[in-house]
C-alpha cells in the first residue's frame, strides 16, 4: 500500500519517533526546505531546539552535546550544499563512536540536479561515515514500515551489539507547498 503523507504528517511522525526514543536535543540550521519539520519541533515543548545558522558550527555543536551525554543529538538542515557542510563533524562522530541523527530536507527527485546548489544529490552523501541511511520520498510503502525503518536507524545510532554508536542520515524530500495540513 502506498502512503502519500502530507509534509506535516511526516514531520509529526518524525517528532513522535524522536520522543519515543527520548531524543530531546535538536540543532537546527534553518532554511525554507526544512520548515515543515522545524515548525513541528519548535512548537513542541518536549524538545530543546537550538537555532544555529552555520551548518558546520551546528554539526559540531550537536556532536558536543552527543559526546557530553552519550545520547543522540539531532542535526536538522535544509537542502543542497548546506548538507555537505556537515561532513567533518559526521566523520568525527563516526570515528569517536558518538551517536548523531542527521535529518536533511531535500527536494523531490524531479528537482535534483537542476543547476542550483540546493538541488545537489544528497542521497547517501555520507555513505562511508554513517551507520545507516534512508531517503524518504513523497511515497513510502506504509506508515508501519516507515516507522520500523526509522526506529531501527535510531537504534543503530545508539549502537547495537554488533555495531558501535554513530551517525545515521535521514533525507526527507518535502514537496511544495511546504506548509500543509495534517
Amino acid at each position: 500500500m502506498d502512503l502519500k503523507p502530507s509534509n506535516s504528517t511526516l514531520s509529526k511522525t518524525i517528532c513522535e519517533l524522536l520522543k519515543h526514543h527520548n531524543i530531546k536535543n535538536i540543532c537546527i540550521s534553518p532554511g525554507s526546505r526544512n520548515t515543515p519539520l522545524t515548525n513541528m519541533l519548535i512548537n513542541d515543548e518536549f524538545f530543546n531546539c537550538y537555532s544555529i545558522l552555520d551548518e558546520r558550527s551546528n554539526a559540531y555543536f550537536a556532536l558536543g552535546i552527543s559526546k557530553s551525554n552519550g545520547y543522540p543529538a539531532v542535526i536538522l538542515t535544509t537542502s543542497g550544499t548546506a548538507v555537505g557542510n556537515l561532513l567533518p563533524a559526521i566523520i568525527e562522530s563516526d570515528q569517536s563512536m558518538s551517536p548523531l541523527i542527521i535529518i536533511s530536507a531535500d527536494r523531490p527527485n524531479k528537482m535534483i540536479g537542476t543547476g542550483e546548489n540546493q538541488t545537489i544529490n544528497q542521497q547517501n552523501i555520507f555513505k562511508n561515515n554513517i551507520r545507516d541511511f534512508i531517503n524518504v520520498e513523497s511515497e513510502i510503502d506504509s506508515s508501519n514500515s516507515f516507522v520500523n525503518k526509522i526506529n531501527l536507524m535510531i537504534l543503530k545510532s545508539k549502537g547495537l551489539k554488533e555495531e558501535p554508536p554513530g551517525p545515521i542520515h535521514i533525507n526527507i524530500a518535502f514537496n511544495e507547498p511546504l506548509i500543509d495540513e495534517l
